[in-house]
């Protein structure tokens, strides 16, 4: 019924409209196709878009509809409310789309939000600008509402931005970490309900999800598990009596496994238990200090001077120096030729006449410039210009000279050559050095090597510029030389126990292999914890390795063989 009465209005008006041109134009022929009948049919077709927009509470469309009518065609769109007379139509759209946008933000305020409410505040803002460009007056306090929003969409876009990051690190697998991220988020959105049901939920999630694994560990009787979860859980909550209780029955598990495994000759299986509970806090770092000395094997060997005076050590290896190192200097003349040679005997210098006469010139110059200056200054305005013309020629000139005389030379010069005879000062000497040692494994086995060092000295080296070879110079030689044997002496102990300690992580791998992954832990952890420090590559490989044979975490594996950070 009221679209039939809107039809009806419509149809009314446009004969009204008609009939008052034809009343006001005397003679005029209505014809279909009359610029004022297209006019009226754009108007009602903008009126009818406007009212139908109202009737299906689209505010915007109806809004912006009613912007593009004149002011006096705007009274015919259907009014929201027919018995308010004291406001405009437009008006109350324009209040009613406001409102619509307004709680329409009010409802996106909410976790993973912020996107929705920058297009729904995009729309917002769009109201008061089309009303300035309109002429109609503007929302209430819209400057004020606007400033509010825009700094809840600051808010909300940072704590999305939280959300986000705690939702990446919940996806792989750092939910305690993703709490942690959540907690402080809480502080500052005291009152979003919303929020505090979102981080309440997820805390919830993870905290049955740790219980869940404290108790498939111990059903599969894994203390290590156990331990790591009731870390996890007493972060989030440490008023957790379950996650006391659990932690209580994994450390006195890890006990009893440590103390069972020395009893049957696992030293290091009780070793890693040990740092386990190190690591969760138990006071037993002395004791696991001595444990590990008592199953350590140093690979560096041990440099010896002189003969053995004791027994070797087992699983010890040994470098010894039985003499000390030799060093000789054996000197080579150069075949002087009989020939003389000619060389360069010195330079000799000249002035140069060009840099003179540009010197003379340029002084000439400056004269003149002077002179003309001074009669410048007095002269009439005639002579002024003439005088000036003269004056910035011989400037021009001058300056040219300048840039000349600060590129080019004041003098030159020539080389004299006269012949020379060969020097006898040409004399090469060669510094040889030897350091005869013996290896001895572990199995006491010795090995005979010899270390040699060669080092030339002559004349025609670059920091001697020529100059002979002399006493000091070569008693120079000779300490670096004696330098570089003890070096080369540091480098063999270090090849020894690369090698050492390669021999065991290989060995270590093919027990592994075998399915003998206690004995593969028992031969490689006291080879890694005496490892030499600059072999950290295979440290680190022979570390994950064991990691990964017993089920604990690499840090474990750090804190038991000295490779960690913290004591």
């Amino acid at each position: 019924m009221r679209f039939l009465s809107f039809h009806s209005t419509a149809i009314a008006m446009a004969l009204l409209c008609s009939g008052l041109v034809v009343m006001q134009r005397p003679g005029f022929t209505s014809h279909a196709d009359s610029p004022l009948s297209q006019l009226a049919a754009i108007d009602l077709q903008s009126i009818e878009a406007a009212s139908i927009a109202l009737e299906q509470s689209r505010w915007e469309d109806a809004l912006l509809e009613m912007l593009v009518l004149k002011d006096h065609l705007r009274r015919f769109v259907t009014p929201l409310h027919p018995e308010r007379r004291d406001q405009q139509v437009i008006a109350q759209v324009r209040d009613r789309a406001w409102r619509h946008l307004r709680d329409r933000l009010a409802c996106a305020e909410r976790p993973h939000g912020s996107m929705e409410m920058l297009e729904l505040f995009a729309r917002l803002q769009r109201i008061p600008i089309v009303c300035i460009a309109a002429g109609i007056e503007t929302p209430r306090h819209h400057e004020r509402v606007l400033s509010h929003w825009r700094r809840r969409i600051e808010l909300r876009k940072s704590c999305d931005q939280v959300l986000r990051s705690a939702q990446q690190h919940y996806l792989e697998g750092n939910e305690v970490e993703a709490i942690k991220i959540l907690d402080p988020l809480l502080q500052r959105l005291p009152d979003d309900a919303m929020l505090d049901r979102y981080v309440t939920a997820m805390r919830q999630g993870v905290i049955e999800q740790i219980a869940a694994d404290i108790r498939e560990g111990k059903q599969r009787n894994d203390p290590c598990s156990v331990l790591t979860a009731t870390r996890w859980l007493g972060d989030i909550d440490a008023e957790d009596p379950a996650s006391r209780a659990a932690g209580q029955w994994a450390r006195q598990q890890l006990r009893d496994d440590a103390e069972f495994l020395l009893t049957t000759g696992q030293p290091c299986g009780a070793l890693l238990k040990m740092a386990i509970l190190l690591d969760a806090g138990e006071p037993i770092g002395d004791r696991l200090v001595r444990l590990r000395s008592s199953i350590e094997i140093p690979l560096r060997p041990i440099v010896i001077r002189g003969a053995l005076r004791g027994p070797i050590e087992v699983g010890r290896q040994l470098i010894l120096r039985p003499g000390v190192a030799t060093v000789t200097a054996e000197n080579s003349k150069r075949t002087l030729s009989a020939r003389p040679k000619m060389g360069e005997n010195g330079r000799v210098w000249s002035r140069s006449p060009a840099h003179f006469a540009d010197v003379k010139r340029w002084n000439q110059l400056i004269g003149e410039i002077v002179d003309l200056t001074h009669r410048w200054i007095p002269a009439t305005p005639v002579d002024a210009l003439l005088l000036s013309a003269r004056r910035s020629f011989r400037l021009a000139e001058a300056l040219r000279l300048s840039r000349r005389l600060a590129v080019s030379p004041a003098r030159r010069w020539r080389t004299v050559w006269s012949q020379q005879l060969p020097s006898r000062n040409s004399e090469s000497w060669v510094i040889h050095g030897t350091l005869p040692v013996v290896v001895i494994d572990e199995m006491g086995r010795g090995i005979e090597q010899c270390i040699e060092v060669q080092l030339a000295v002559a004349p025609s080296d670059l920091h001697r510029e020529g100059l002979p070879v002399t006493r000091s110079h070569l008693e120079e030689a000779r300490n670096e030389v004696l330098a570089t044997l003890e070096g080369k002496l540091e480098i063999l102990a270090q090849q020894i126990a690369r090698q050492r300690l390669t021999t065991a992580l290989q060995r270590a791998r093919d027990l592994a292999l075998a399915g003998d992954l206690p004995g593969a832990r028992e031969l490689l952890l006291p080879a890694l914890i005496g490892a030499d420090e600059h072999d950290q590559d295979l440290q680190q490989e022979a570390a994950i390795e064991i990691a990964h044979w017993c089920q604990v975490q690499l840090e474990i594996v750090k804190v038991a063989t000295r490779l960690s950070d913290t004591p």
